[in-house]
Parts: C-alpha cells; sequence; structure tokens
C-alpha cells in the first residue's frame, strides 16, 4: 500500500474521531441554555484545534517510525494543511447550520479562528521538523 493511502485512510478515521469533543461541548452548552453565543464558537474551534493537534501529531509520530521519502514528506505537508483547513471550514459549516456562527461571527472572532489554524498549523509543522533528525529520509 502505498504511504499517501495510509495517511488518506487515516485522516478519514481521525475525521471522524476529532468531531466528538466540540460535538460534546454543543451538546453541554445547549443544555446549560448558552449555545446561541461567541463562547459557543471560540470553545468549540478551541476544542476542534486541540482535538486536530492531537491526532495529527500522532499521525507524524507514527509515520516517522517508517522510512519515508522526501517526496512523500512534502505531499504529507500539503494534505495535512488542506486537512486542517477543511474540517476547520466543516465545523464553522455546522455552526452556521445551528444558526451560531453567522450571527455572533465578529471580526475578533474571525481573528480568533483565524490564530487557532496558524496554531495547529506551526503545531503540525514544527512537529514534521523535529522528525527531521533521521527518521525522514531526505528532508
Amino acid at each position: 500500500m502505498k504511504i499517501s493511502d495510509v495517511i488518506d485512510y487515516s485522516l478519514e478515521s481521525i475525521a471522524g474521531r476529532i468531531k466528538n469533543a466540540p460535538s460534546q461541548k454543543i451538546a453541554e452548552l445547549a443544555s446549560n441554555n448558552v449555545l446561541r453565543s461567541t463562547f459557543a464558537i471560540t470553545s468549540t474551534f478551541a476544542i476542534l484545534t486541540e482535538e486536530l493537534k492531537k491526532e495529527l501529531i500522532y499521525l507524524i509520530q507514527e509515520i516517522s517510525q517508517t522510512e519515508v521519502r522526501k517526496k512523500d514528506i512534502s505531499a504529507l505537508r500539503v494534505k495535512l494543511n488542506e486537512f486542517i483547513l477543511s474540517e476547520l471550514k466543516e465545523h464553522e459549516r455546522h455552526l452556521t447550520s445551528l444558526n451560531i456562527f453567522t450571527k455572533f461571527a465578529s471580526p475578533e472572532i474571525i481573528k480568533f479562528i483565524n490564530k487557532e489554524i496558524d496554531d495547529t498549523k506551526s503545531s503540525v509543522e514544527l512537529k514534521l521538523r523535529e522528525n527531521d533528525s533521521g527518521k525522514f529520509i531526505g528532508i
């Protein structure tokens, strides 16, 4: 099996797992009658980015145990960045469907989300570079 296929299957599994914690937070906020708020946006995005970082760093660690070519690492970097953006956009769409995002998203909230995206990408990039010590071939 090609490494790109393994990564695709892994990302598909990760996509399913990372939705659990934000969904639980949404349910908690709804039960406390505070679902429709800026806090719902910031807290669920923060939870989602933490889950993304945890899962993607674990994936990188697992991949680093194999012999992976530089070309594959470049492709992995692109896939991970695209995955981060797509999952956060999907969460935004979900909050929009709940009539939360469009009602409460302000420039400050958008700035917060962009910082969360940058933080997640940076954490993943640092982990990729950390594994530069010979685990990944040719980096």
